[in-house]
C-alpha cells in the first residue's frame, strides 16, 4: 500500500481522489481493500487542499462500502472538518450530520466535541457557545 501510496501522491490531487471514489461508489464497486487505503495515504497529507465537501463524501463512500481504515485516518479527516466547522469556514451543518453518521456505520467515535457541535448545529445551525 505505501508504494502504491507514493506512485500515486505525484499524479493524485484531492480533487482527483475524491472523483475516483466517487465513481467507484456511482458504479457500486468497491475496488478492494489496498486500492482505497492506498488513495486514502495519499489523501491525507491534502486534506488542507480539499474542500469539507470532498471530505465528507470520503467519509460516506468509506462507510458505504464498508471499509473501516482505522482510527488515523477517520480522526483526520473528521478533525479537519470540525476544525473548518469552528473557524466558521466552508462546513455546514449537513456536512456535520453526514460525517456523524458515517462515523456511526463505520463504529468510529468522532470525539465528544465532534458529537456536540454536530448535534448543536443540527438543532441550532450554529455552534454552541459555552
Amino acid at each position: 500500500q505505501a508504494q502504491w501510496a507514493r506512485s500515486w501522491s505525484l499524479f493524485l490531487g484531492s480533487s482527483t481522489i475524491h472523483e475516483l471514489l466517487m465513481v467507484y461508489r456511482r458504479l457500486g464497486f468497491y475496488p478492494g481493500n489496498a486500492c482505497v487505503s492506498s488513495l486514502l495515504l495519499v489523501l491525507l497529507p491534502q486534506l488542507p487542499t480539499a474542500t469539507s465537501s470532498q471530505i465528507v463524501d470520503v467519509l460516506d463512500v468509506l462507510a458505504a462500502f464498508g471499509h473501516t481504515p482505522g482510527a488515523q485516518p477517520l480522526d483526520a479527516l473528521v478533525s479537519t472538518l470540525h476544525a473548518r466547522w469552528r473557524r466558521g469556514r466552508q462546513c455546514t451543518p449537513a456536512h456535520l450530520a453526514t460525517a456523524l453518521c458515517a462515523c456511526a456505520v463505520l463504529g468510529h467515535h468522532p470525539g465528544a466535541a465532534f458529537v456536540d457541535d454536530a448535534c448543536a448545529a443540527a438543532l441550532y445551525g450554529e455552534v454552541e457557545e459555552e
